[in-house]
């Protein structure tokens, strides 16, 4: 399949997540921690099912690769939370107006990770998506909050660890292996930002039964 359609796809789908994301977030008592981590694992099971289904598990040698890794659970992990609570806190279409920027923050990373050259046309796609969000701003008048700077600081990471997945996907034969570990290590690295958070959910959904 045409990677531009595969491009397409995957925005379309990624909108139509955050729409939902924003839905379950709107209840104040809902917790980004809580809510990354179980999105993360839910996600993982997911790919692992596929994995299993096509007997497509792969694991290769991952030596050398360190500060991927760690850039990839950090990022991930730190990148689901800011989204998360800028969901819970901003508007869903003022949040995935500056999402867009990952873009913008992918092909930054692509000159220094992957070693990509800045070419013509990439440096006019990165001013066009910064015009964009600035036109949208200027025209409906946003009122900044933390939710908007939460979203660009997710987007920065998640513009960061997109490059990084390309530099260690070049180790695998699997792509949904590798998707398997990129939702599993951050959701394990969330549980460590707020063991209390999940805590709190289980006891909660424990309470229910008695």
């Amino acid at each position: 399949m045409n990677w531009i359609v595969l491009v397409f796809i995957s925005a379309l789908v990624g909108s139509l997540a955050r729409i939902l994301q924003k839905v379950l977030l709107k209840n104040k008592e809902s917790d980004p921690f809580a809510f990354g981590f179980v999105f993360q694992i839910i996600v993982a099971f997911l790919f692992l099912i596929y994995t299993v289904c096509t007997n497509s598990f792969n694991i290769p040698n991952l030596s050398g690769l360190s500060l991927n890794l760690i850039i990839m659970a950090l990022f991930y992990s730190l990148g689901n939370l800011f989204t998360f609570k800028a969901f819970k806190i901003a508007e869903a279409s003022e949040v995935s107006i500056i999402f867009a920027s990952s873009t913008v923050w992918s092909v930054i990373a692509a000159l220094f990770i992957l070693g990509e050259n800045l070419t013509i046309n990439k440096v006019i796609g990165v001013i066009l998506v910064v015009l964009s969000i600035v036109a949208i701003n200027w025209k409906t008048k946003w009122k900044i909050n933390k939710g908007h700077l939460f979203a660009l600081l997710g987007a920065l990471l998640f513009g960061i660890a997109f490059v990084n997945d390309a530099f260690i996907l070049n180790r695998f034969k699997s792509v949904s292996s590798y998707m398997m570990i990129a939702f599993t290590v951050p959701a394990i690295v969330t549980l460590f930002y707020s063991p209390k958070s999940i805590k709190k959910r289980d006891n909660e959904r424990n309470g229910m039964f008695f």
